[in-house]
């Protein structure tokens, strides 16, 4: 059997090609310039070896008279490193790095590198090096074998879907924990989750899974110690917030401990080809790869294990036949995703641009080429803070890590320019609130850790303001929320204590039927004719009022954060409640609107999880009533247009009353900047529901395309 060793492809490369000086050898020959093409393979000591010979590749580039580094593979501590320079632009080079753990390396990993070890310098065997194809499909394999086992023997769960929902969302967790782990965010061990395994009873524990539902509040917990919680039972565990571990539902659910792991069949599962793989348990399947892709700075070598793009591929992988045709559900690869972002956002800012100053630019590069007045980058900076961009059909959010990534080269661009131009700090702020709800500014050019300013780029702006996605599968959403926070963790580090908590940015990621719904407030005006009052509004189906009353704990929270990121929620409580009893009104429903956008804008930054959680809820109780009177609203509707459908039959295939759900964007800004994504689609069936999307109820959906 083929393995991967320093001895083995230096004795390989011997054979075939010249080596002109120890360790470099002439792969390729150029027909007309004569110019060679090396491969470097070395053993280094340290990591700034990597760094120091991909600026060596870097520079060789363009020197057109002798040969230049083109390849390398270098083996350190256990790791192999494959290195390709590739032109990315005029005068621009990039050398794309793929790192795998030699004890780690998977059986279709070998079948690439004996293609490599027959033809070093073909472009297109080191194009299949670096394609992701093979890891998605092993990984692919193994987790549905893992997933069968704990839909098997899972107990206390009876509905067949909810045991699905309970897989998936366990899987999810520990992809998030393991991903954790790995950076040394569980008591410093990389190990952290088998060597539990180990000794739970140990920990006072009387199955594993028990461990694991007390190890995810222990995340959800307030530190005591920076950004650790500590304690005897868990050791030092890094506090995430309550995002991904809000899964009580499932209290009854119980799980025997081979469905996590089985000592000693990792070894077995390294070897085996997954289709011929009979026993997998969780752990046992994330141990068995080395899953990682390539390092991601230059500042900092970053394990990655399961990544973002990975996980939106296995969701793609897990949809049958009759899902993808019945829902219209679609994996685009990244080319076309990063096509799409790149030719909808930057035309969008250069146009803001333009309309503003009266210049004339034909794209961003041109004006980062261009412009260095410090009021246009301060508008620039000031647009993509209220940039809202939606993906109304997101599936697990491939598009919009896409357009994270798009997002993220263009503050790094202002960025550069505000220092190389001595720009005024204070015009480009990141604003945020700390666990107190006291307000926090700090300047994007004084963070000088790169990995530590794209994290709170992403956290504060990005992700928390810019991005917003619907899709009608809860599966989905599930998969573009880890995804989400998969997108943060890449930038964490345990020693430079490089680490946000994740408390509910992933709030602007709903589930619902992007097609079907109110997305004007004067099409359920009507609903004033019909109520007497706003409590009659709001009441639930037994009659139950709304309850809006705010323990002194909350209310002192709520003033304390619209001091912070200038809401007015706490007034606006006390405008509402007032309201409550008088006649039903379109302000008045506006003012509920408005109450509920600065209560989710409170809830995207709170980092105290108690709080959170009471925020949550009571949104969730205000969208839940209101959904109850838009959708008699939405029936009555479409009765007169001539289409019968009871709410229930609505219920089934899905609604979303965008004013409703996402209101902060339609009351301040009257609808989306930008709209990328697979189109939306609606199920056919008896009815024609495509009936439903003509004039009014489809025009603000149209507007965005």
């Amino acid at each position: 059997m083929t393995t991967i060793s320093y001895d083995g492809l230096i004795k390989s490369l011997k054979k075939n090609f010249d080596e002109v000086s120890e360790g470099e050898f002439v792969v390729v020959r150029e027909d007309v310039w004569g110019q060679g093409w090396k491969l470097v393979v070395r053993e280094i000591d340290s990591r700034e070896e990597i760094k120091k010979l991909e600026d060596e590749m870097k520079k060789e580039q363009s020197e057109a008279e002798r040969d230049i580094k083109k390849f390398a593979v270098l083996f350190y501590d256990n790791q192999v490193i494959f290195m390709i320079a590739r032109s990315v632009g005029i005068g621009e080079i990039k050398v794309d790095k793929l790192r795998k753990d030699l004890s780690k390396v998977s059986p279709a990993f070998i079948k690439k590198y004996k293609k490599f070890l027959k033809n070093p310098g073909d472009l297109a065997v080191w194009d299949e090096l670096f394609d992701r194809t093979d890891i998605i499909e092993e990984f692919y394999k193994l987790y549905i074998k893992a997933r069968e086992k704990i839909l098997e023997k899972v107990d206390g769960i009876y509905d067949d879907r909810q045991k699905e929902e309970f897989a998936d969302n366990l899987l999810m967790q520990l992809l998030i924990i393991w991903y954790l782990q790995e950076r040394g965010f569980l008591d410093g061990d990389t190990a952290y989750l088998v060597n539990c395994f180990k000794d739970y009873r140990e920990r006072g524990f009387d199955s594993y899974y028990s461990f694991l539902k007390e190890l995810f509040k222990v995340m959800m917990r307030e530190p005591n110690d920076g950004i650790y919680h500590v304690d005897d039972r868990f050791g030092r565990i890094v506090v995430t917030g309550p995002a991904p571990f809000l899964n009580g539902e499932f209290e009854d659910a119980k799980l025997p401990d081979d469905v996590f792991y089985v000592d000693g069949l990792t070894d077995e599962l390294k070897k085996v080809q997954p289709k011929k793989a009979k026993d997998v348990p969780v752990l046992n399947l994330f141990e068995s790869r080395d899953w990682t892709e390539e390092e991601r700075t230059e500042k900092g070598w970053i394990r990655s294990n399961i990544d973002e793009y990975v996980l939106g591929a296995i969701f793609e992988k897990l949809m049958t036949a009759e899902d993808r045709k019945e829902k219209g559900a679609y994996y685009t690869p990244e080319p076309i995703t990063e096509y799409i972002c790149n030719n909808t956002i930057k035309p969008y800012l250069v146009n803001r641009i333009n309309e503003k100053f009266g210049t004339d630019y034909e794209n961003l590069e041109e004006f980062f080429e261009k412009d260095e007045s410090e009021e246009h980058y301060a508008f620039l900076f000031n647009e993509m803070q209220n940039l809202r961009i939606l993906d109304p059909a997101v599936g697990s959010g491939h598009f919009l890590e896409t357009a994270i990534n798009v997002l993220v080269k263009i503050y790094e661009k202002i960025f550069e320019k505000a220092r190389e131009l001595s720009f005024s700090y204070d015009k480009f702020t990141i604003l945020s609130a700390d666990e107190k709800g006291e307000l926090v500014k700090e300047p994007l050019v004084t963070i000088e850790d790169e990995e530590e300013r794209r994290l709170k780029v992403k956290f504060h702006i990005i992700i928390s303001r810019n991005l917003y996605g619907v899709d009608i599968l809860p599966s989905a959403i599930r998969v573009a929320k880890a995804r989400m926070f998969m997108s943060l963790a890449k930038h964490f580090n345990a020693k430079k204590g490089t680490h946000i908590r994740f408390p509910n940015v992933h709030f602007n990621l709903r589930v619902g039927n992007s097609l079907v719904g109110f997305a004007d407030i004067s099409l359920f005006e009507r609903a004033a004719e019909k109520q007497a009052t706003l409590t009659d509004f709001f009441a639930d189906e037994d009659g139950e009022p709304l309850n809006i009353e705010l323990d002194k704990g909350l209310a002192d929270y709520i003033k304390r954060m619209d001091n912070a990121i200038n809401t007015k929620a706490y007034a606006l409580f006390a405008e509402v409640r007032d309201h409550f009893g008088q006649k039903l009104t379109r302000e008045r429903l506006e003012k509920v609107l408005r109450l509920r956008s600065d209560l989710i804008k409170i809830l995207l930054v709170s980092l105290n999880t108690d709080y959170a959680i009471k925020l949550k809820k009571l949104i969730d109780d205000i969208t839940r009533r209101f959904n109850l009177r838009l959708n008699k609203e939405f029936v009555k509707h479409l009765a007169g247009k001539g289409v019968k459908i009871s709410e229930k039959e609505l219920e089934e295939i899905g609604f979303f009353h965008w004013v409703m759900e996402f209101s902060e964007v339609f009351l301040e800004r009257g609808g989306f900047d930008v709209v990328i994504g697979n189109p939306p689609y609606v199920e056919l069936s008896e009815v024609d529901y495509a009936d439903l999307l003509d004039n009014d109820v489809k025009k603000p959906l149209r507007r965005f395309y």
